[in-house]
């Protein structure tokens, strides 16, 4: 968003020069109105203007009643771009989009318009267009917007208004449901039922034909956790869920010190055994305990994004409510993207941490509440969140269970059901799960913007970008690339090219 925003300004410093900047919100005039795109955007425009945005590409159009017309389209270049290389990008798109805009020639050479800009002005007939390109360089590539306004040009300067507050209005939302969704799908998974084995707590569902290993321990009886490792036949993907190992804590008071010293371990009774450990944040002892539980699995562990879910603790307080009258309860949580090493090839790994701090009189004990995650091999991230989401929603604890349970241990456990499908909305909205979703749409946008298709290899599993001319492409032994019109093979030497959506 932050990047999104810098291409924003750097397109109106130039398009917009000669209009003054106040720094304050301009009301909306009569007859306009805001719209909110469900695709994540949203802008002003006049009421008698048309939106439409395109899914697949990201392009979105406006068009006003005397046959104006708006273009924003975002683009991704993974070579990236400097102004020489920005203006031929620029002199091909407006040959190609000119007929869209009715431009059929008469554009102007590009030139600079501020730094990472480029600016074409098109005239043919009795319309009018500006075309620009504003990139932001990174280490990856270059993200890149395409801005296009068209229209007659005996009214193109009474439309300047219009024209520049649209611009100025636009902003990136973010799709509303697009975080929920992976990006590999898990379709080919066929899930079936798992029980506890030790003492019929709770059941779930999970992979068919996958390893699945835990079910209740209990650290006491009144500490039972839920604790699974569920990994893939091909070693790809590992599930995990609790950890039986880690104890709970009660935060030092001075009164005590000299008795229980923070790292002491203090004991009320009944067999129940916590550790004397001032409050730790969610976020650092999420890494702590990755960098505890990983060091005999994997290595080179680097942590790639840390997030405070804020919105998770909240929902878990006012779940909690209930279980307030025996004192102050304050949840905590967040989520940590990872990558490390395993058996010398790479892995990106996932966790959602969530920690519980109950406060009642002078005894203060905390705990890790819930510890998900997954381990997966680049290629199966997207499995691996959709599958650790659907297991984490699977989740019923069983009545006759519960009523064994005191009545703190029944309230707890319907907590932890309520908290499920928030927990399982929240693994879908984690760092790889974005970076996935950016990555393809980018590989969209790149080809809609240069006429270029992905196609891959059956035989070596090579991924290819050529220039989408045809219907079909095909390939020899010897790596020449042909297309067709139709399905027909065009030689005895040739296969078929897979074509990415």
């Amino acid at each position: 968003m932050r990047h999104l925003t810098v291409l924003l300004v750097l397109t109106l410093s130039a398009l917009l020069v000669s209009l003054p900047s106040t720094g304050v919100a301009v009301p909306q005039p009569e007859g306009w109105g805001s719209h909110r795109d469900p695709m994540g955007f949203s802008l002003e425009r006049p009421a008698d203007w048309q939106v439409a945005a395109d899914g697949q590409t990201g392009r979105i159009n406006l068009s006003g009643p005397q046959h104006e017309q708006v273009v924003i389209w975002p683009a991704w270049a993974p070579q990236g771009l400097d102004e020489p290389t920005a203006q031929v990008v620029l002199r091909q798109f407006a040959t190609r989009i000119g007929p869209e805009v009715e431009i059929l020639g008469g554009w102007s050479p590009p030139q600079r318009a501020g730094e990472n800009v480029a600016r074409v002005v098109g005239r043919s007939g009795r319309r009018a267009a500006i075309l620009m390109l504003c990139w932001i360089p990174t280490p990856k590539g270059a993200a890149a917007f395409f801005y296009v306004i068209a229209g007659p040009e005996n009214a193109f300067r009474e439309d300047q208004e219009p024209f520049s507050r649209i611009l100025r209005s636009f902003r990136v939302t973010g799709h509303p449901s697009r975080a929920a969704k992976p990006v590999v799908a898990a379709s080919d998974v066929t899930y079936v039922s798992w029980t506890d084995p030790r003492e019929g707590a709770f059941s779930l569902q999970v992979p068919k034909g996958w390893s699945v290993e835990g079910g209740l321990i209990r650290r006491n009886a009144l500490d039972p956790r839920a604790v699974l490792r569920i990994k893939s036949p091909d070693g790809a993907i590992l599930l995990s869920g609790g950890d039986g190992e880690i104890p709970g804590f009660v935060l030092p008071n001075p009164q005590w010190s000299r008795v229980f010293p923070e790292g002491s371990w203090y004991s009320p009774g009944a067999g129940i055994q916590w550790q004397v450990r001032r409050f730790t944040p969610v976020l650092p002892f999420g890494e702590e305990w990755l960098r505890l539980r990983l060091q005999n699995l994997c290595t080179g562990l680097e942590i790639r994004d840390r997030r405070d879910r804020s919105d998770l603790a909240e929902q878990m307080d006012r779940e909690a409510a209930g279980f307030r009258q025996f004192g102050r309860v304050t949840n905590s949580a967040g989520d940590i993207a990872f990558t490390c090493t395993e058996g010398g090839q790479p892995r990106q790994g996932y966790l959602l941490v969530t920690t519980q701090l109950l406060q009642a009189g002078v005894l203060n004990i905390w705990y890790a509440k819930d510890l998900l995650g997954y381990l997966a091999v680049p290629s199966r991230v997207g499995q691996a969140q959709a599958i650790l989401a659907h297991v984490a929603s699977s989740v019923q604890v069983n009545p006759q269970w519960v009523a064994r349970q005191q009545q703190t241990t029944m309230q707890v456990s319907q907590i932890a059901a309520q908290t499920q499908e928030h927990i399982s909305r929240t693994i879908m909205s984690s760092y790889w799960n974005r970076a996935n979703v950016e990555q393809e749409l980018s590989r969209k946008w790149e080809n809609a913007i240069l006429g270029t298709t992905d196609v891959v290899d059956p035989v070596t599993g090579e991924q290819r970008k050529i220039y989408n001319s045809s219907d079909y492409y095909w390939i020899t032994n010897q790596g020449r690339i042909v297309g067709t019109q139709t399905d027909s093979v065009p030689g005895l030497d040739f296969r078929r090219l897979t074509q990415l959506p």
